[in-house]
């Protein structure tokens, strides 16, 4: 931003030294230039080079020594300026409009560098500087890009300028492969992992659940909130199938910190980013793919790596509900179906004249009163998991970890192969017709894969209800819980009949009820009743 001027009397820095120059910059002494300032430093987890502040004490007495009074200063901290940069220089945007503006005689910089490590800027820079005839001193120098000679200098600086960054990039993306490829952890701490570093020389020990307990082979001191249970906690719920909005809104309550201290709090992404994680099972993953195990003590152990693969097919199962079912105050709203020739839409619910009543939400095929429909189907299913053979019916799915981790495993590298071939036809390089006969191959294996995820997980709540108890375990459920046993293991098909009916008269409601793991299917067009409860 621009800040007021403070012209400083040369005198007082009789004894500065351009730390940068090695020449005799007092052949450009020019006073009574107006100054702009611009500093940059990208992410510097070494601490090693030199800060913005650093920069600004280096121009500051030669803008005073030479009787340029500083009438702005800008700095971008921890940004990059390659062409790879993923965030825009918000200051430096700022820094040329001020140029643009004609608000200052000379642009300075600790280094060409600090303001760009890409050719397209610098050009953008040049053009400014010489339409506006600003000066750009970095480096001891001060140019004038009206001048042949100094284009070409900066010029040459510039190509060196990128060229130093993309073999800064080349060296960083090789040490992240190679430490993936180990297995090592790098970058950002995970969420309920900490960090344990040598005292002396700062290389990292070991990566651990910030819940573990001070051991001999490595001694710290244990953190009073740790976050790993909170890690634990969110992957049993989804593995439960609550809802990712009712997890986010239950952690806000309680006041729980988010993985990236988001000042908005929880979210349904950071809640569903947390529960499939594969790196809190052991797993690496480098560039979006899991490579292999990692070398860090997993914090999702026995039963919770179980909970993981079936929060994981939950999750990657294109047909689960994704609205706020916390927010649901009705059993079947958005669970039912019309069952009216060539229909097949939800029932949502209505409240005409104070009377609560499912609808068709696509032309009113069918109403029903929320009290009598939701007696029948209650009383329909709890007899049913009160049966001998419940278990059988209901509980007979695989829930094999081998399974899903397989099915997931699939998926993620035929998804994978799916989004190269889209890229390349993009490119020209694959035609069309290739890309859809790949598509016409892969889609359907695909859902296969997703299918065999989904029917080798049973809801912990089903679990619950199925047996004697069925009523008294029902009672104590909540709305969200209750409605994700009905997905398990019926449809419920609201048929049409005649006008005035106040009663559920045969035919009218149908339950179909679902075999192990069989996803929910809407009625099909033109299609009759299936079977009658």
């Amino acid at each position: 931003m621009l800040v007021p001027a403070k012209v400083v009397q040369t005198c007082e820095f009789r004894e500065y030294i351009p730390a940068m120059s090695g020449i005799d910059d007092t052949q450009f002494r020019r006073p009574g230039l107006r100054a702009i300032l611009y500093a940059r430093n990208s992410h510097d987890r070494t601490r090693r080079g030199i800060s913005v502040n650093d920069q600004f004490a280096e121009m500051r007495p030669v803008a005073a020594r030479e009787m340029w009074p500083i009438v702005g200063e800008f700095r971008d901290v921890g940004m990059s300026a390659t062409r790879h940069a993923r965030k825009p220089r918000d200051e430096f945007a700022a820094m040329m409009e001020a140029v643009r503006s004609g608000a200052g005689d000379v642009l300075m910089t600790w280094e060409s560098a600090r303001a760009q490590r890409d050719l397209a800027v610098y050009v953008a820079l040049r053009d400014l500087c010489h339409d506006t005839k600003t000066l750009w001193w970095y480096t001891g120098e001060l140019y004038d890009l009206t001048l042949r000679s100094h284009r070409n200098r900066t010029a040459l600086d510039a190509v060196r300028d990128e060229d130093a960054g993309e073999g800064i990039r080349e060296g960083v993306l090789r040490t992240v492969r190679q430490r993936a490829e180990r297995g090592e952890p790098h970058g950002r701490i995970p969420f309920g992992y900490r960090r344990i570093y040598h005292s002396d020389t700062g290389k990292l020990i070991a990566q651990i659940p910030d819940d573990a307990l001070p051991t001999a082979e490595f001694a710290f001191e244990a953190l009073a909130n740790p976050k790993a249970p909170i890690v634990r906690e969110i992957v049993r719920r989804i593995a439960a199938r609550q809802s990712a909005y009712s997890i986010a809104q239950d952690l806000n309550r309680r006041g729980i910190p988010t993985p990236f201290r988001n000042a908005r709090g929880w979210d349904i992404i950071q809640v569903v980013r947390t529960a499939s994680n594969p790196a809190y099972i052991g797993m690496r993953v480098h560039q979006g793919k899991v490579i292999g195990k990692a070398t860090w003590e997993p914090l999702l152990k026995d039963d919770d790596v179980t909970a993981w693969w079936q929060a994981s097919a939950i999750i990657a199962d294109p047909t689960r509900k994704t609205h706020r079912d916390n927010a649901v105050k009705h059993l079947l709203s958005g669970l039912a179906f019309c069952g009216a020739p060539g229909c097949g839409e939800y029932l949502r619910m209505r409240h005409p004249r104070n009377a609560f009543c499912y609808t068709c939400i696509a032309a009113f095929h069918v109403a029903m009163a929320e009290h009598l429909l939701d007696d029948y189907v209650e009383a329909a299913v709890l007899e049913r998991l009160e049966r001998p053979d419940a278990a059988d019916a209901f509980l007979n799915a695989s829930n094999d970890d081998d399974v899903v981790q397989a099915a997931l495993a699939e998926i993620s590298e035929k998804q994978a192969k799916l989004e190269e071939a889209r890229a390349l036809a993009t490119k020209g390089t694959l035609s069309l017709t290739s890309l859809a006969a790949m598509e016409a191959a892969w889609m359907p294996e695909i859902e296969a894969a997703r299918e065999r995820a989904r029917r080798s997980s049973i809801p912990p709540v089903l679990e619950q209800l199925v047996g004697p108890n069925a009523r008294e375990v029902w009672g104590g459920l909540t709305i969200p819980e209750r409605r994700q046993a009905l997905r398990a293991i019926v449809t419920v098909t609201v048929n049409p009949t005649g006008k005035g009916a106040r009663s559920i008269r045969p035919g009218r409601v149908t339950l179909d009820w679902l075999t192990p793991g069989a996803p929910r299917r809407r009625p099909g067009p033109l299609s009759g009743p299936g079977a009658n409860a």
